[in-house]
């Protein structure tokens, strides 16, 4: 570029802000997340944390960000095809309790979709018939339509992954000691079936009515 030239604008730098801002607009406090954006980004762009009743939980999942120019439809329309590191992929589904949550921004529509990352891999094992694209550098996932971020899908969104962290909770308040893990759910106080600690408790407060019965 010559002296007087004025610095350009990158076309890719350009949709990624507008994909930021996009995303900023959609969840946030309002709607029940916290964006943190992951400084160094080796992995994932956020850090996402649940808000419930205007407060927050703690609870945080991964959260990739993908801006795409012009969208491939496959199946009649139903899902978008997108190619993604078959390595970034790998890294999403080792986030427990939830894995990684993908979010596609169509820029030319203004819109975003989601699924969880277990979900796209889902998708690919029914679609291949062996595993060698576990071994190649990039993947072929594919999104629903279904899953747009509109005001009805971010609450869905919200509600699935509250419900992930729940059963987690559930599970290691279970099975925990088994596994070493310590015992502190203060997400769901009520009763489990298949927790045996609470089935004991049930029998011991409720066991001779029971037996009258």
């Amino acid at each position: 570029m010559a002296l007087n030239d004025l610095p350009q604008i990158d076309p890719s730098a350009s949709n990624s802000a507008t994909s930021v801002r996009k995303l900023a607009a959609l969840l946030n406090d309002q709607t029940g997340f916290i964006l943190r954006k992951e400084d160094p980004d080796l992995g994932c762009d956020y850090m996402v944390e649940l808000v419930s009743k205007s407060s927050a939980t703690g609870l945080k999942f991964p959260l990739q960000l993908k801006s795409i120019a012009k969208i491939n439809m496959v199946e009649n329309g139903k899902f978008i095809s997108y190619q993604v590191k078959t390595s970034r992929l790998g890294y999403m589904l080792k986030h427990a309790p939830t894995t990684c949550i993908f979010i596609f921004y169509d820029i030319a529509a203004d819109k975003c979709y989601y699924d969880f990352s277990d979900n796209l891999y889902g998708r690919i094992i029914y679609d291949r018939a062996g595993d060698n694209w576990t071994q190649q550098e990039f993947v072929q996932v594919h999104m629903p339509i279904a899953h747009e971020l509109t005001a009805e899908g971010i609450a869905e969104l919200h509600h699935r992954l509250f419900s992930r962290f729940i059963e987690a909770a559930k599970m290691q308040s279970a099975n925990g000691t088994k596994y070493g893990l310590p015992i502190v759910n203060l997400l769901d106080a009520a009763f489990d079936p298949r927790n045996p600690t609470h089935l004991k408790k049930l029998l011991k407060d409720y066991g001779l009515f029971f037996l009258g019965q």
